[in-house]
């Protein structure tokens, strides 16, 4: 599709060029802005990763590119209602017991209190750096 004499290929590569193959767009605007908080915040995420350690647990907002820290947001749509906090419990324990350090924000956070999101992701990065398993230090 990208032959010579096509329409808008040029402009589309370097759209596309920076973005990589793994490239995976923000499900909402939610998601969007605190993964530019975090990426501000010098804290490096992929997003919308699928994680557990033999079995699949679950899809995550965020993990963080080197080292085994989720970060969720839950949001009160979607996440308030007595069924979704009990399916949010089960998947967050096993994601805990496949090694993960989870850390929870809200929506609200986000939205509001940005360095509240930036606060506990380097409370979860800590956390991870003192657990007895591990080797070395974080950078």
């Amino acid at each position: 599709m990208g032959a010579k004499g096509r329409n808008g290929t040029a402009g589309l590569r370097r759209y596309l060029e920076p973005r990589g193959l793994d490239y995976v767009p923000s499900a909402s605007s939610l998601e969007a802005r605190a993964g530019r908080i975090l990426s501000d915040a010098g804290i490096a995420v992929r997003r919308q990763v699928d994680a557990g350690s033999d079995v699949w647990v679950g899809r995550v907002d965020f993990c963080h590119i080197d080292q085994p820290l989720i970060i969720e947001i839950q949001s009160e749509m979607y996440h308030s209602a007595l069924i979704d906090t009990n399916a949010d419990e089960i998947r967050l324990a096993r994601l805990r017991a496949a090694g993960f350090e989870v850390v929870e924000v809200s929506d609200q956070q986000v939205w509001n209190r940005p360095w509240e999101v930036v606060a506990a992701a380097r409370a979860g990065l800590r956390r991870l750096a003192n657990r007895p398993d591990r080797q070395k230090p974080l950078s």
